[in-house]
């Protein structure tokens, strides 16, 4: 969505200073690493690899990009230690976040080898499924360039609404249930190695013009919230 409104005021605040993880040594070989690449580590990607976990078993590793952009070279060498790479991640402007680019830049000048493969679980806010295609293009691309084996991937619309129904009701019931669905699929791959064609899902018995309705409502309370009229947000400059 894009706002045409005015900018009342823009103010800085002092942070503290940036986390730098500690090198950690992980198993080689079939270890599959569930690889968050969206900057909110409790947002949507990090909630629906969790989902993606338990049908793992609980046997894969969650990373977060985000606590290594001062310090990329330390990822792509632990995880050049792994088989599987599960890249969970929203689509921004109709592709890949910029972190997740830069961490490709990162693999193409540093690492050297084969042999691993390549998982994608991303969701987005938009409601229309085709707008991920270029996503899974861009990684797929990628995985050949690199000499790696892409092995498909679930990417799941309406992401805020998925993230909030996951917490309060089962993820195999209502809207969210053909996510779950593709979800299984795609752990069932991982499990046993084997490739996937990409699985493109839209809410279960949710109407679009429902989910429009409802992400309209939330802007306008959180435009008052920030001190903005909500006609604001549809004034032309």
């Amino acid at each position: 969505m894009n706002f045409r409104c005015h900018v009342r005021e823009v103010f800085f605040e002092e942070t503290e200073d940036d986390y730098v993880p500690e090198k950690r040594t992980l198993p080689e070989g079939g270890k599959t690493v569930l690889l968050v690449g969206s900057m909110r580590n409790n947002g949507n990607s990090s909630k629906f690899a969790d989902e993606l976990n338990k049908m793992l078993d609980n046997q894969a590793e969650k990373i977060f990009i985000s606590r290594y952009l001062n310090n990329l070279d330390l990822l792509v060498e632990e995880l050049s230690k792994v088989r599987n790479i599960v890249l969970c991640m929203p689509l921004y402007v109709d592709g890949l976040p910029s972190q997740v680019i830069r961490l490709f830049e990162i693999f193409e000048k540093k690492y050297e080898g084969s042999g691993k493969k390549i998982y994608v679980l991303t969701n987005m806010g938009l409601y229309e499924k085709q707008q991920l295609v270029n996503l899974f293009t861009a990684v797929s691309l990628w995985s050949r360039k690199m000499g790696f084996e892409y092995g498909g991937g679930l990417g799941m619309t309406a992401g805020e609404l998925i993230g909030v129904l996951i917490q309060k009701i089962p993820f195999r019931i209502g809207p969210s249930s053909r996510m779950e669905k593709g979800m299984r699929k795609l752990a069932d791959a991982i499990r046993s190695d084997k490739t996937i064609v990409d699985i493109y899902e839209e809410p279960h018995h949710f109407p679009r013009s429902l989910y429009i309705m409802i992400a309209n409502k939330s802007w306008n309370i959180q435009a008052r919230k920030n001190g903005i009229d909500p006609k604001d947000l549809y004034r032309k400059l």
